[in-house]
């Protein structure tokens, strides 16, 4: 008599155990599925890890004072040293107004050791082999005797890495009065007159599209009319 009553139960719960077996396998969160947050990648910064190995970096600037960047960041001007991690960094260096910025390097540093690295800066032009009359010049005042005769000069020199020269007189005139880099000559006429003598001038100055440079060279003469 109980059966027929129990076949009935169990036929009237087995839709909801089916569905709730349904649920167990298929409906459960599963927090493998989270997709990880990537994990940013910077390059050594010029700091010091507690508990790291380390070393000296020492960068410094010639002949002039530049900005000194290390991985890309301003750590200082014409001549920096820090201790930092070991490993390898990028040196580079900030523009100067008439001068070649010295190239970017990488340098790697050591435990306990000093790791050296220099920027030279070049300027646009300057000028070398600067003779006055077939001897080379060296800052002094040159001699021109004038008595009775033209007060002439002959000027050779080689400008280098500049764009364009120009030379300008005093108490005197320059022909040519420009020209490009090189070697060059002038030649110098000196003017005036009088019992004793009188002082003279020419300087030769570079530029680059127009803008005069900070390099020039400048020859003295006395010029002796006696």
């Amino acid at each position: 008599m109980f059966l027929p009553k129990i076949s009935s139960i169990f036929l009237f719960l087995l839709p909801f155990s089916l569905l709730l077996a349904f649920c167990i396998t298929f409906c459960s969160d599963d927090d493998d599925d989270t997709t990880p947050t990537p994990t940013a990648v910077t390059s050594p910064t010029p700091t010091e890890t507690p508990g790291a190995e380390q070393g000296t970096l020492h960068i410094w600037t010639t002949p002039i004072a530049g900005e000194i960047f290390l991985n890309g960041e301003s750590v200082g001007n014409g001549d920096w040293t820090q201790s930092v991690d070991i490993g390898i960094y990028t040196v580079s260096f900030g523009d100067v107004s008439g001068y070649f910025t010295p190239d970017q390097r990488a340098v790697e540093v050591f435990t306990d050791q000093t790791s050296d690295v220099q920027g030279v800066y070049v300027e646009y032009c300057s000028f070398v082999d600067v003779c006055v009359n077939g001897e080379a010049y060296d800052g002094g005042t040159v001699y021109i005797p004038a008595a009775g005769q033209p007060a002439v000069a002959t000027i050779t020199f080689t400008q280098v890495n500049g764009i364009y020269w120009q030379a300008t007189a005093e108490n005197g005139t320059v022909d040519p009065t420009s020209g490009y880099p090189g070697p060059n000559t002038i030649t110098f006429m000196g003017s005036g007159s009088g019992c004793g003598g009188v002082e003279a001038t020419v300087q030769i100055d570079g530029y680059v599209e127009g803008d005069r440079l900070s390099c020039y060279q400048t020859i003295k003469f006395f010029i002796d009319y006696q």
